[in-house]
């Protein structure tokens, strides 16, 4: 079963610089970075967030996970994660999919 891997940490701790340090390691690695979909969802404009969106921000970020584990991927959860209740909605999915969490 693949793993998932939740980075939880400050902005600027570092999360995003080990999460690229593991994908490197991991062939196949899906690291998942909600400031890349934002990004990504805005063509390209980096920093930008719309409030009405953020169930778009979160479906994107739930097909990329779960596509990712039903294919054996590890996949690596590059955001802040800081609250329990953040995290619980990762666990659940991660649950679904893979005991290594």
């Amino acid at each position: 079963m693949p793993a998932t891997h939740m980075m939880i940490g400050n902005v600027g701790s570092g999360k995003s610089e080990l999460a690229a340090h593991m994908a490197r390691k991991w062939p196949g690695a899906v690291v998942v970075n909600m400031d890349s979909i934002q990004a990504s969802i805005h063509g390209g404009e980096y920093g930008r967030y719309e409030f009405t969106m953020k169930p778009v921000y979160h479906a994107v970020e739930e097909v990329l996970i779960t596509t990712a584990l039903k294919a054996d991927l590890p996949v690596i959860l590059d955001r802040t994660n800081m609250t329990a209740r953040g995290r619980a909605r990762f666990i659940e999915i991660a649950k679904q999919y893979t005991d290594e969490i």
